[in-house]
């Protein structure tokens, strides 16, 4: 498309967040970050986002917290969007995946996130063309 997709990584590691930009700027993301909940929310309501890579344990304001503000503030000021918020976390138990899916993430990918974890979320939220089949490129 000619319009370039645009990714917001809210993560308070800065080596993650910066591999996770490297990763959406490799597949053609804009990408901002923010390094806590509050900081990604700010942005998240300042500008219109494809995806957003949140994780779920930060300081000042978690992921699951800001999602669902977030998904609030949604609901009333962009009723015809949807911001795709995939979760991340390394120490998740099923029970917190599960709330977070049945909650208001999009999807989950567990930590360390590769690249192929990544693109398979981004490819089932629509955001990246189907995997080519491996023969010449």
């Amino acid at each position: 498309s000619s319009a370039t997709r645009r990714a917001l990584v809210v993560e308070d590691s800065s080596p993650i967040r910066k591999m996770l930009k490297r990763l959406l700027e490799k597949n053609a993301f804009a990408v901002d970050e923010a390094g806590n909940g509050e900081i990604g929310l700010e942005k998240l309501r300042a500008n219109t986002y494809d995806v957003c890579v949140m994780d779920f344990l930060m300081p000042i304001m978690d992921g699951v917290t800001c999602t669902r503000t977030f998904r609030e503030w949604e609901k009333r000021h962009r009723p015809e969007a949807h911001t795709v918020i995939i979760g991340s976390s390394a120490n998740a138990d099923e029970v917190e995946i599960k709330s977070a899916l049945d909650g208001n993430f999009d999807d989950f990918i567990g930590k360390p996130v590769t690249s192929s974890t990544l693109k398979d979320a981004l490819r089932t939220a629509g955001l990246l063309e189907p995997a080519a089949p491996a023969a010449g490129s």
